[in-house]
């Protein structure tokens, strides 16, 4: 990954890159930093010193690392480059410490570059963005499985406009047959293939594959891990299964922006901004999670139901769809659940079903004890909900004990879990004495004669053994959240249930996400008979550009290569259609990106719409900027036709500093 070129004037206006290197520059088990200079201005040589540091989002430093200028020199003829290659290791940025190093999946890198000899007290300072771009697919495809054709289908990139690869799938007796063709030259960086056939509901076989680049042509030969049932009545499809393909990828491309003139204490700008948050943290403020979670306690707009044994329960079928698989298969194909709205789930306790969709909704769970963990591992398997899935596992793995691993090597066997029934096994074999002479296994040795024989030669077949529990820890981050599920689905397109309709486009979208977003919207889906019956929402009063990045952060909780200027009519349309979170979201981004040159435009935005937080916000930053600010020319024409807003501010100084006195 590479920086925005970035110039530094107290170096006699030299320009540099900064380049990381994810999996290392020689040793994939670290981070590598490379200080690049581009420019052909400036000196032939310079020799300067050099501080990477890796840093959390209040600027407090998390690794160092200096190197004097004795040993650098960026030329024309010599070394353009200098190269850290044991900056970090791997592990504790994406492991052990990942929620220090990555909050909100972002790394900070910091690069500090001065001269021995020279004026200290000429200073420069840049900050620049750089955003990997990834897209997300899923396909889902009828296959009848007694019909002995070969059927292929390609997957389509909405990004791109085209296919990226063919997937023909062949059944025979009790195993599918499945190949992978890529198609064209599409340069992936990273990819990640999952397939699964689901048959009623049930997940009858499955492969998940990464590849470093673009997926490679494979054969596979799947076996069914359960059996298909038979049609319920003649009249009845022969075959309800669905052949569902997920594939993430990323193509390396990014997104860059360079901004000059970052000020020192924005984030304390920010900070101060975010504070209504139980945690003062972007993560516990406003989001698709919680709009969701009021909604369903009102039961508004459930359209499915889920019964157990003795309860039911009233959910949106959206947020099935986009948590798992499974119920996608379900509400979206020739089935019995999409016609009447009702899915049975006889296998599942009300307490655990309870907590099942409470994850769907929430993104996270409490487990309080062993047998919880083990009921909803089951759930989540069953029903593909991977990221639970590694959740239960992290539970398992932290609370096991020597009586207990007989246990869970049983569950990983059963449900098919090769790498839980590989870390239950190194954790044997850490306490093999004491395991092997125990009642619970000479019972277990007898009971599972083949699992027993498999994890005693588990031994000479597998030769790391590492913490079980970190490894779960790194690889949660690579199953979607709720934001990552709600986007696959929004930008497939997949079981959509209204149009958002302007002068010019028209845009798929999900009532249920519209209703617990925006209270204007909510009005016109349930009070509006206008809207009531149809199934389309004009929207005259915002351009094209604005709906689409309005619907696709309702949808996804984020932004995608946006600017300043179309913040602020994000920001206007939030207000008009008072979605609150991305009010806040805007008002987070602005003040973000509050610079000297801006500052009076925000200003007066947060005052035409009476946004108190947001003004304060502004105010502050302009008591601590006043001297660049009031000198300005910007702030000289503001002046000439904001006077009362100019007298609030200055006013607003004037107590600051009053308060800053005592």
């Amino acid at each position: 990954m590479v920086s925005p070129t970035f110039l530094a004037s107290s170096l006699q206006n030299t320009a540099w890159t900064l380049e990381l290197y994810p999996r290392g520059k020689g040793n994939s088990d670290y981070l590598s930093l490379k200080l690049c200079r581009v420019d052909s201005q400036g000196p032939e040589n310079l020799t300067v010193n050099i501080e990477f540091s890796c840093v959390t989002a209040d600027a407090s430093i998390l690794n160092d690392c200096f190197i004097p200028e004795t040993f650098t020199n960026f030329g024309y003829g010599g070394y353009y480059a200098f190269l850290e290659p044991y900056f970090i290791q791997r592990h504790e940025v994406f492991g052990r410490r990942k929620a220090l190093y990555l909050p909100r999946d972002i790394l900070t890198l910091r690069c500090r570059m001065w001269k021995d000899i020279g004026d200290a007290n000429e200073f420069g300072q840049s900050f620049g963005r750089t955003q990997l771009v990834i897209e997300r697919i899923v396909s889902v495809e009828n296959i009848d499985i007694e019909n002995s054709v070969e059927k292929t289908f390609r997957i389509q990139s909405k990004r791109k406009n085209k296919a990226l690869m063919s997937i023909s799938v062949l059944c025979c007796d009790d195993m599918i047959d499945v190949r992978i063709n890529p198609i064209g030259e599409e340069k992936m960086k990273f990819s990640t293939c999952k397939l699964s056939l689901v048959d009623n509901g049930r997940q009858i076989c499955e492969r998940k594959i990464c590849f470093f680049g673009r997926p490679t042509e494979n054969v596979w030969r799947l076996p069914f891990t359960d059996k298909v049932l038979p049609a319920e009545n003649d009249d009845s499809d022969k075959s309800n299964c669905k052949f569902i393909t997920q594939l993430v990828y990323s193509t390396g491309e990014e997104n860059k922006i360079i901004e000059k003139d970052c000020p020192l204490k924005i984030s304390e700008f920010l900070t101060n901004y975010i504070g209504c948050a139980p945690s003062g943290d972007l993560t516990d403020c406003p989001n698709i999670s919680g709009d969701l979670c009021e909604l369903v306690k009102g039961r508004v707009l459930c359209d499915v139901e889920l019964k157990t044994q003795n309860r039911s329960c009233f959910v949106h079928g959206i947020v099935l769809c986009a948590r798992s698989p499974v119920f996608l298969a379900m509400l979206t194909g020739a089935m019995k659940e999409k016609e009447y709205g009702c899915i049975e789930i006889e296998d599942v306790s009300k307490d655990t079903l309870s907590k099942f969709l409470g994850f769907f909704y929430r993104d996270s769970i409490e487990l309080l004890n062993w047998i919880e963990a083990i009921e909803l591992y089951y759930a989540a398997d069953k029903y593909q909900v991977e990221r639970l899935k590694f959740l239960c596992c992290c539970y398992l793995l932290k609370n096991i004990d020597n009586n207990r691993v007989c246990e869970l090597l049983i569950l990983a066997d059963r449900h098919h879990d090769s790498e839980l029934k590989r870390k239950v096994n190194n954790i044997i074999w850490r306490s093999d004495e004491i395991v092997f002479t125990s009642p619970t296994w000479k019972k277990f040795a007898d009971e599972q004669q083949q699992l027993a024989l498999e994890t005693m030669l588990s031994k000479y077949e597998e030769k790391e053994n590492q913490n079980p529990v970190e490894m779960y820890d790194e690889s949660i981050s690579n199953h979607p959240k709720i934001e990552d599920d709600f986007r696959s689905l929004y930008e497939g397109q997949i079981a959509s249930d209204i149009v958002i309709k302007t002068s010019s486009a028209s845009y798929p979208a999900y009532k249920a996400v519209l209703c617990a977003s925006s209270e204007v919207f909510k009005d016109m889906l349930l009070n509006d008979l206008r809207y009531k019956s149809t199934d389309f929402i004009e929207i005259e009063d915002l351009e094209d550009d604005t709906v689409s990045r309005m619907l696709f952060f309702l949808h996804t909780d984020s932004f995608e290569d946006i600017q300043w200027d179309a913040v602020l009519k994000l920001y206007h349309a939030a207000v008009v259609y008072q979605i609150h979170r991305l009010k806040f979201k805007c008002s987070c981004y602005l003040i973000e990106n509050l610079r000297v040159s801006n500052a009076c435009d925000l200003l007066l935005l947060a005052h035409e719409h009476s946004d108190d937080r947001l003004k304060s916000a502004v105010e502050d930053y302009i008591c601590v900027y006043d001297e660049e600010i009031f000198t300005s020319d910007e702030w000289s024409k503001f002046s000439e036709t904001n006077l009362l807003l100019v007298s609030e501010t200055m006013r607003a100084k004037y107590k600051k500093n009053q308060r800053n006195c005592y």
